[in-house]
């Protein structure tokens, strides 16, 4: 029985880039929901903190009217309460406030990741004659396949005999992996003038948008989302100039213990280049999407 991924991806009217459009809008659906979560803790932050201060100043008028020992252990014992709820949701905020970008970050990674191999899987499915190349001269199987006995999963298998996860993305394995089984691998990353991608700028920004991406993804998993010098090397290789505070990032200067590199925070909470409304995770998915679209058509 066909899994549910590989119906979607057998099913014409579906086809990877249209899964992963998807899954974008359904990573965007999220992220929307996001500040107004942290607008609700805040106010629920505020109303609670009202309380404790209602309450300490009701405990300090019943300490001058000299009231009993029960009543102000009454209102201590409220004042507490709502303090260890007060803690709670500040804790709560600091999380939705940090991870917030960052979970949506690396969705957005994880996304295209899953784009890259399900296009691969697809093509080799159109195409089976360079799956049956793959095998006879990479494996050195004498297989002669056949369009109706292959499955998704078998396909599956083989790409991950050349690439067992997509985490690097364009550039290394994935390229290779790109190359070795349809043989388009610089396709990946060298520009291919094609009928709806026209634009070698537009085009080089997106990959710097996604290179970007793919380094902040790295320090959020492997880091707790901390920069280092090799985090600031890639930024300066991209040179991908995300706006922060009205400024430009520029490569490095003479000492380099003077640049203040902005970290992977700064960059997620930084607004878009040229859209007005948006966040520098709107400008990455528009990217993403445009990538895509352009693996689709340079490589038909």
């Amino acid at each position: 029985m066909r899994t549910p991924r590989a119906v979607d991806l057998l099913n014409e009217d579906e086809g990877p880039l249209k899964i992963f459009k998807r899954s974008l809008s359904n990573i965007y659906f999220i992220k929307k929901r996001g500040p107004k979560v942290i607008e609700q803790i805040e106010d629920e932050c505020a109303a609670v903190e009202k309380e404790v201060n209602d309450i300490d100043a009701q405990i300090t008028q019943e300490k001058r009217e000299a009231a009993t020992a029960e009543i102000l252990k009454s209102l201590t014992a409220g004042m507490k309460q709502r303090d260890e709820r007060l803690t709670e949701l500040l804790a709560e905020l600091d999380t939705w406030r940090l991870e917030s970008a960052r979970r949506t970050a690396v969705a957005y990674c994880t996304a295209f990741e899953a784009f890259l191999r399900d296009f691969l899987v697809w093509q080799l499915h159109l195409k089976p004659e360079r799956l049956e190349k793959y095998a006879r001269q990479k494996l050195k199987l004498p297989l002669v396949i056949r369009e109706k006995y292959l499955s998704v999963d078998t396909i599956d298998e083989c790409v991950a005999r050349e690439c067992q996860t997509f985490q690097d993305l364009v550039g290394g394995r994935v390229s290779s992996a790109y190359d070795e089984l349809l043989g388009v691998g610089k396709v990946l990353t060298e520009f291919k003038k094609c009928r709806n991608y026209e634009d070698k700028d537009k085009w080089k920004s997106a990959l710097r948008d996604i290179r970007l991406l793919i380094e902040i993804r790295h320090k959020i998993v492997h880091r707790n989302g901390k920069s280092d010098k090799k985090y600031h090397n890639q930024l300066n290789n991209l040179a991908c100039r995300p706006r922060l505070n009205g400024s430009y990032f520029t490569s490095w200067a003479e000492n380099y213990d003077q640049i203040k590199f902005p970290e992977p925070d700064d960059i997620l909470a930084s607004p878009a280049c040229d859209a007005p409304g948006k966040d520098k995770l709107d400008e990455i998915s528009d990217s993403l999407t445009y990538y895509a679209g352009y693996i689709v058509e340079a490589c038909q």
